[in-house]
């Protein structure tokens, strides 16, 4: 088992807990919200989407991909693109408990509502307000906390896919556990070198040979001896020869 594929396992069981503990402490705001106030927030039901389906699809991303080579749900193209969709729902959720608890609980801790509204008001109403709070930070947190480790392994994995399509080695349309994200490099050209002599098959040959000349003429010239003829069985390198009195250009 590649370390993608345990970062994977890590990454989707981590951000499924996670939306199950949302999916409880947004559903318990939400029926404190409507117990008390005429017009409850709408975040939490926000979060409870974004926690179901979640919790709807991991287990199945999981699941088919262990039963099943080649499905969609388990494509890396797939899984970058449900995971973000995934991460901006969180990332909202979590901006909107940010914010409703800003003009909530401005310039309050948890911890002091009850001696800030004294016993004048109902102890139900107390009690459901000072876990109202908890609920609200706690909503912060882990909206955060998911929409923090789904975006750096998304952002991981198409960093790493580019790197494999880059080496000739496309992986959109594989799963994590089945892609080589690093193929070595293509070699690059070779130099094969062949005896004196000897001609790979195939190949077409053009020879010359430097032949010793007489007096009076230059050294070292080239004779082209086409193809087909006795010399072209046999290329002869050698110094000029030359001759006293001959010109050496």
């Amino acid at each position: 088992m590649g370390y993608m594929t345990i970062t994977r396992l890590a990454v989707l069981g981590t951000t499924l807990t996670f939306a199950a503990i949302l999916l409880a402490l947004d559903g318990h705001l939400y029926s404190i919200e409507k117990k008390w106030l005429f017009n409850p927030d709408t975040f939490p039901l926000l979060v409870i989407s974004a926690s179901g389906l979640a919790f709807l699809s991991i287990p199945t991303m999981l699941i088919v991909g262990a039963i099943r080579n080649g499905a969609v749900t388990s494509m890396i193209l797939f899984e970058i693109v449900w995971l973000q969709v995934l991460s901006i729902l969180f990332l909202a959720g979590g901006a909107l408990a940010s914010q409703k608890y800003k003009e909530n609980f401005t310039n309050i801790d948890c911890s002091e509502i009850r001696d800030l509204y004294g016993p004048r008001d109902e102890p139900a109403f107390l009690d459901d307000l000072v876990t109202a709070c908890h609920e609200y930070n706690a909503t912060q947190a882990f909206c955060f906390l998911n929409w923090v480790i789904l975006f750096l392994y998304t952002v991981t994995l198409v960093v790493f896919s580019i790197v494999a399509s880059s080496r000739g080695k496309p992986v959109w349309f594989v799963s994590v556990k089945d892609a080589v994200f690093f193929p070595p490099a293509p070699a690059g050209a070779t130099i094969v070198q062949t005896p004196v002599g000897v001609v790979p098959p195939g190949a077409q040959v053009v020879q010359y040979v430097q032949v010793p000349v007489v007096q009076g003429q230059s050294t070292g010239g080239s004779v082209f001896i086409p193809p087909g003829s006795p010399a072209q069985q046999q290329v002869v390198y050698q110094q000029p020869i030359h001759t006293p009195g001959s010109a050496q250009v």
